[in-house]
């Protein structure tokens, strides 16, 4: 497990590093955290209780920006075992109180007439399971007018994972006055076999979220959400826990 914390070490080293860049330059930093009635990921439940999500994230010079993320459970995580003889028994996976994965992420964004672009890097760190994976990305949006925007991201994690995942989505954002937005998006995802929960290839889940924004004041933003998904394929994701949950956010910039 050096492997593990070695990693921690340097990428605790890069926001460091970048965190004093950004100190000195012309950014600008958010900081807030997100209150959600569960923690899913790309249709894969990660725990249907509570979870505190806080993240900071600096927009730095050039186009560089970074952002540290994390999911806090605020309620254990059980699982069961099955033994050769067929007894099952309650395991808990996660324990509330504890921070149950941190991401930190690099990113740049390209300048290109037309649409937006940009690239980056994820650190994955798990601290229950002492374990880490990390992938690249690159994400596009395009602006199709009338408060609609289409986007594609695609990612290869090529550590312990080794595969692909990507998604396309569409969203529509309405302003209703300058301090309150309201917006809905709808998400579909895909895989490689080792990157989907049921080890198939394919189409992997669907989502819908319904969200609104309202600005507290110029640099302070109270959000809510509320979200759908499902499976696309039974093969690439099984039945989950989580299909409908939702949750408020409030973020500060400056």
């Amino acid at each position: 497990m050096k492997k593990v914390h070695t990693m921690k070490i340097v990428a605790a080293a890069i926001v460091v590093s970048l965190g004093t860049v950004a100190a000195a330059s012309a950014t600008e930093v958010t900081v807030g955290a997100d209150v959600s009635s569960a923690y899913v990921w790309r249709g894969i439940t990660f725990n249907d209780g509570f979870v505190v999500q806080p993240s900071v994230d600096v927009a730095g010079p050039a186009g560089l920006g970074f952002e540290v993320w994390g999911n806090f459970d605020l309620e254990s995580v059980y699982g069961r075992f099955t033994d050769e003889e067929g007894f099952t028994t309650k395991v808990k996976e996660l324990e509330s109180g504890e921070f149950s994965e941190i991401n930190l992420a690099l990113s740049y964004d390209i300048p290109v007439d037309g649409f937006d672009l940009s690239v980056g890097l994820i650190e994955y760190l798990f601290p229950a399971g002492d374990a880490s994976t990390r992938e690249v990305y690159a994400e596009v949006g395009f602006d199709l007018g009338h408060g609609f925007e289409l986007g594609g991201f695609v990612a290869y994690d090529f550590n312990e994972v080794e595969d692909f995942y990507a998604s396309l989505s569409l969203g529509y954002e309405y302003e209703v006055d300058e301090n309150l937005s309201l917006g809905i998006e709808g998400v579909i995802g895909a895989g490689g076999k080792d990157a989907t929960a049921g080890g198939e290839s394919g189409l992997h889940e669907w989502m819908v979220t319904v969200s609104g924004a309202y600005a507290l004041n110029g640099s302070t933003e109270l959000g809510a959400f509320l979200a759908y998904t499902d499976s696309l394929d039974s093969k690439a994701l099984p039945s989950q826990k989580v299909d409908f949950f939702g949750g408020v956010s409030l973020y500060y910039s400056f």
